[in-house]
């Protein structure tokens, strides 16, 4: 059976976490399931046996935040739907899915698998939950401090949950930690789910620098996610101010990333920290050599599952916020993970010159190597295939 994977979020080269994710699943699916179509925001792209065979672009683009948000809160909607489900993806979904009716169905999203609750004849439909997005969008109505965001928030949190009450029945979910899943089961104690993590893939790890007495910390994220920005910012107000004095100018902060916005424009050009905008791929490789540590200082995990783990598969060194510990056996040395700004500073002064040496870099790798993505779409395949999918 082949597969169609519809990701309205997807833009090529993939950046943002969902991004990766939802595009390499799709990848590797392809090894399982034969021919994989993956429709992304204005892309058609052919998977097979591992390999991208051919893409095709079509007339479509995402809508800006604001009309998002002023959609969501003139309709009561939700957010991300409004942002994504433009009627040129929903065209071209519908066009895809009739002229393949014996595939799978993955839908990126919770958001998107609205498309298909008046039924997609007899195709199964697995929803790649991506996070627990009513705990997503109330930290994002909590946190922000504009009242229309607030309440856009507000009603796409309870969209989230009407949907998930009237139409789960429907659906088989892949969450991405152990964390979601529990989240979902207690909204919904009967659903259809397995578990299918954030992965990597290995590359052969490049020659460090030797060390030169500065600490480097490399801070890496997409910035069409606000949650980066946060992140960020988060660094900034608690960890820094206790770092910076404490290394006595014998430290760094890089900061990369594409579309940086320009609030992360201001913040790092105010802290004279390097900003690294859109980055090749082997620009990025070097960066994540030439640091020290790459810093994760998410108050909450939403989005950066992904972050973590390529990392890791860098050979580079994590300094996180104890929201990042979500693996089992990922708390070894010389990562570190704590919410004190204290532990941070003691970790540098005694760990930095160790996090270059060669050992270090080997032990992260090859704890990412067990979240190889091949491995994680064949063991979705299995898991699928014992429920009959």
């Amino acid at each position: 059976m082949s597969a169609i994977l519809l990701a309205p979020h997807l833009e090529y080269p993939p950046r943002h976490g969902a991004d990766i994710y939802a595009e390499r699943l799709g990848c590797y699916l392809s090894i399982q399931r034969g021919e994989v179509l993956i429709l992304g925001a204005s892309t058609l792209t052919y998977y097979e046996n591992g390999s991208m065979l051919r893409q095709e672009t079509y007339p479509n683009a995402m809508r800006s935040k604001n009309e998002a948000v002023l959609r969501a809160l003139m309709k009561g909607g939700n957010y991300l739907a409004e942002k994504f489900l433009t009627p040129g993806f929903r065209l071209k979904a519908a066009e895809i899915l009739a002229a393949h009716p014996n595939s799978l169905i993955v839908c990126s999203y919770i958001l998107t698998a609205s498309l298909l609750t008046k039924g997609a004849g007899p195709n199964p439909i697995v929803v790649l939950s991506h996070n627990d997005d009513v705990a997503w969008f109330r930290h994002l109505r909590q946190s922000s401090k504009n009242p229309l965001q607030k309440l856009a928030a507000w009603f796409s949190e309870r969209w989230v949950e009407r949907f998930l009450h009237e139409h789960a029945g429907q659906f088989v979910f892949a969450h991405i930690s152990a964390a979601d899943y529990a989240a979902y089961q207690h909204i919904l104690p009967d659903q259809r789910a397995i578990l299918v993590p954030a992965g990597v893939d290995i590359e052969p790890l490049p020659t460090t620098p030797a060390w030169d007495g500065t600490t480097r910390l490399l801070f890496c994220g997409s910035w069409s996610a606000n949650l980066n920005y946060a992140a960020l910012a988060f660094f900034r107000e608690r960890f820094w101010p206790v770092i910076q004095p404490g290394l006595a100018g014998s430290v760094e902060v890089w900061v990369a990333g594409s579309r940086p916005s320009p609030a992360v424009q201001r913040l790092c050009r105010k802290q004279n920290w390097p900003l690294y905008p859109d980055l090749s791929d082997e620009d990025l490789r070097i960066l994540f050599s030439k640091a020290n540590f790459s810093i994760l200082p998410f108050p909450y995990t939403t989005g950066a599952k992904l972050k973590l783990l390529q990392s890791l598969a860098a050979g580079l060194p994590v300094l996180g916020t104890t929201n990042m510990l979500c693996l089992p056996g990922q708390d070894f040395s010389p990562n570190l993970y704590s919410d004190d700004p204290q532990d941070w500073l003691a970790h540098l002064r005694q760990s930095a010159q160790a996090s270059l040496q060669p050992a270090a870099r080997q032990a992260c790798q090859q704890f990412a190597a067990h979240y190889q993505w091949k491995s994680i779409a064949a063991k979705m395949d299995e898991e699928l295939r014992q429920m009959g999918i």
